[in-house]
């Protein structure tokens, strides 16, 4: 009984438009988009039934998810929701899952608090007890205007979450992408940035043949997101 009412409760949730707030900033998610049911402040998910807040505009947001095809950057719809229930892990290229969720930290602290989050990340790839110890090799030359290092330790002919390159911009400010490598590494790329007019931190996962298109992604998306914001 509370399987199949949890499970009416996420099917009615993602038939709504996702509304509440980040930072105080009032958004409206269309449900075209959404890809889960927004999980709200004091949210318990985990719950059997899910004990969720009642959507409202000031309602305090955890997090919310989106999906957007590629290259159109539409919601699932009639058209495209054939690759969408036949993908796989070897033909999941046209479909981009968006996460974002609000920083702590305010707005105009963004740039400096995105550099420091590029170091940590980049440190917990290669924290724990390796032997030899693991590090970061930084290739002469950007990768599609990206700085691009790779992880060297690993053995990357064997299947595993730690073969990775990492990418980011020159500034360390605007972009940090991790993208599994070498013949064993996943083929998806994650990658995070900052909306400093949310205060939120975007996370995306695609297919790591889109890098490439690593600026496009990311300006389509916030341009995306930013439509959300309820204009006064």
């Amino acid at each position: 009984m509370t399987v199949a009412l949890a499970r009416c409760s996420n099917e009615k949730a993602l038939n709504q438009p996702g509304i509440g707030s980040i930072n105080g900033i009032r958004i409206v998610i269309p449900a075209e988009y959404k890809l889960f049911p927004v999980e709200y402040e004091g949210d318990e998910i985990w719950e059997n039934p899910p004990q969720r807040h009642r959507p409202g505009p000031d309602v305090p947001i955890r997090s919310f998810s989106i999906l957007l095809h590629f290259p159109d950057y539409a919601p699932l719809n009639s058209e495209n929701r054939i690759s969408w229930v036949g993908r796989s892990s070897e033909n999941d290229n046209s479909w981009i899952d968006v996460g974002v969720d609000p920083l702590e930290k305010s707005p105009d602290s963004s740039p400096d608090w995105f550099s420091g989050y590029i170091e940590r990340m980049m440190k917990s790839e290669i924290n724990g007890s390796h032997e030899p110890v693991w590090f970061f090799e930084r290739s002469s030359a950007l990768s599609h205007g990206l700085i691009h290092e790779r992880k060297m330790g690993p053995d990357y002919t064997k299947m595993s979450i730690d073969n990775v390159d990492v990418f980011y911009d020159v500034n360390r400010s605007e972009t940090y992408v991790v993208c599994g490598a070498g013949a064993g590494g996943p083929k998806f790329c994650h990658q995070r940035f900052v909306m400093p007019e949310l205060g939120g931190l975007v996370d995306m996962h695609y297919a790591r043949e889109n890098l490439p298109k690593w600026k496009e992604i990311q300006d389509n998306v916030k341009r995306l997101i930013g439509s959300f914001i309820e204009r006064q």
